[in-house]
């Protein structure tokens, strides 16, 4: 069974589920706000697939709600930011705000961040500086997921990279995706499902290929944990390139950053690296929107393949999906909505309000 929601109630509700956690309100609207603008989106890894991960986090310590970010070294176009731990939503926020005012300023920016909470959908933050008329690029890097390129051992995270790429009368280019086969979160949203996963994703901890979620555990009993219990391994996206990229975005996020490498990251932290170029830093916005508005056009015009409609660019699929979810409201499937039933009676918080 599947549920339809409103956005506003979904948000008002987890907000709620938040607030009983003493987290400030502002902070609550970027956590619940980024979950579901990805749900919202299609993206179904990133979004309340991941609510009761961050209230576990919260609970224990490892979030640090009351926290506040600081920013430790800046210069006109760059600046280092320590989260402390802090939500990792509210975090970027604030950085991506730093970069698109130093790059409206000084045409270029790069933020860096280190220690803060589990920061979500990070396509979501370059959107923010591609609706400036700025080209945003993000890198993240997080806990160990992933096996290199010909082993079995993970070492690495799923590692994920977004650009926003700002046209003129074309819509935004849009790319967001994990260095590794898939993202951690369409793992557990299969767990949930009972469904199979893609051949070449994963890989159980033998180094053998496998399509059972269930294989890639020790404790196999519901709730499943991550964490030490994933004993198998996500494999790295089309094999040597994504692996690298994943080299790419570690070094990035948390070498630059004086942060951590994969190898010392934990369970629900990350690091990150923001850029926001400004194209007059070479020709006039108006030179650049219109080669990339022709680009687009020439894209979209193209042949596709046979079986396929139209061809897109990146970011269709999320623009089309969230138009759908605007009308229909926000889907939830059954597993998920019970799991936030079990939240609500714990705190206390009317769920079967939503069902009016």
């Amino acid at each position: 069974m599947r549920y339809y929601f409103n956005y506003g109630e979904l948000m008002n509700l987890c907000i709620d589920i938040l607030k009983i956690l003493n987290v400030p309100y502002k902070k609550a609207e970027a956590l619940a706000g980024n979950l579901l603008r990805a749900d919202s989106r299609g993206i179904k890894s990133h979004g309340l697939n991941f609510f009761s991960m961050y209230i576990e986090m919260i609970e224990n310590g490892l979030i640090k709600p009351m926290a506040n970010y600081e920013v430790i070294k800046e210069t006109e176009s760059s600046a280092l930011i320590d989260g402390h731990m802090d939500i990792g939503q509210f975090v970027c926020q604030e950085a991506v705000k730093i970069a698109i005012n130093k790059a409206k300023k000084n045409l270029f920016s790069i933020i860096g961040i280190k220690n803060m909470g589990h920061a979500g959908h990070i396509g979501d933050y370059t959107r923010m500086i591609s609706d400036n008329k700025l080209i945003g690029i993000m890198y993240l890097n997080c806990d160990i997921d992933v096996a290199p390129f010909g082993g079995r051992e993970k070492v690495i995270g799923t590692n994920p990279m977004s650009y926003a790429i700002p046209a003129g009368e074309e819509d935004p280019i849009i790319i967001d995706f994990a260095t590794s086969a898939t993202a951690g979160g369409y793992i557990l949203e299969r767990l949930r499902r009972g469904v199979k996963l893609e051949k070449n994703w994963a890989i159980d901890k033998e180094g053998n290929m496998t399509v059972d979620p269930l294989e890639l555990f020790d404790d196999k009993t519901f709730p499943i944990e991550w964490g030490d219990n994933f004993t198998g391994a996500i494999l790295p996206a089309a094999g040597h390139k994504g692996y690298g990229l994943g080299l790419l975005v570690d070094i990035l996020s948390g070498a630059l950053t004086g942060g951590k490498c994969n190898g010392d990251v934990i369970d629900g932290e990350n690091f990150a690296c923001i850029q926001a170029i400004n194209p007059e830093i070479f020709v006039s916005f108006e030179h650049y929107s219109k080669v990339v508005d022709k680009l687009i056009r020439k894209i979209r015009l193209s042949a596709p393949m046979p079986g396929v409609e139209k061809v897109l660019i990146p970011g269709d699929p999320e623009r089309i999906k969230e138009k759908e979810s605007k009308e229909k409201g926000i889907e939830i499937e059954d597993n998920l909505w019970q799991e936030l039933c079990k939240i609500c009676d714990k705190y206390e918080v009317n769920i079967n309000s939503l069902l009016k």
